[in-house]
């Protein structure tokens, strides 16, 4: 009879541990994170850039947590050029801030933007994809 009534209580907390850890995995996937908001496309401040030279652009962002993010950018036209990938260390709350990227010598002639695609990993499960852009610039030589 004790045998029984320890097996039947092993039993009972290994169900309700196993529901509060399907819960708990369920509540990681599902739940919405709101982490960043920003003014996309960005602003550029000149319309035409020389080969070789820099693009300077404005941010502006609300930022609701405070967590690093992993920064992919792409140089797009015609062809998509890549840039190494950074992290994005900026602190929560609301900030201007003023991004410059240097262009390749090698770009021909063209309408251009930058594409940027900001993943935040925001729990051990889940990675949230934020695409951003700039507004199109001209590239001459």
């Amino acid at each position: 009879m004790k045998r029984e009534k320890i097996f039947n209580w092993i039993s009972v907390s290994t169900l309700v541990l196993t529901v509060v850890f399907i819960f708990a995995i369920i509540s990681m996937l599902l739940c919405p994170y709101n982490i960043v908001e920003t003014n996309s496309p960005f602003p550029v401040y000149k319309e035409e850039v020389k080969a070789g030279g820099e693009i300077t652009y404005d941010v502006q962002y609300c930022k609701f947590k405070d967590v690093s993010g992993n920064v992919k950018t792409q140089l797009v036209n015609d062809v998509i050029h890549f840039y190494p990938d950074t992290f994005a260390i900026m602190p929560a709350g609301c900030k201007n801030y003023t991004g410059r990227k240097k262009l390749p010598d090698f770009l021909s002639e063209g309408e251009y933007k930058l594409m940027f695609n900001v993943e935040y990993k925001v729990n051990p499960l889940k990675t949230i994809s934020i695409p951003m852009e700039t507004e199109t610039f001209r590239v001459i030589k």
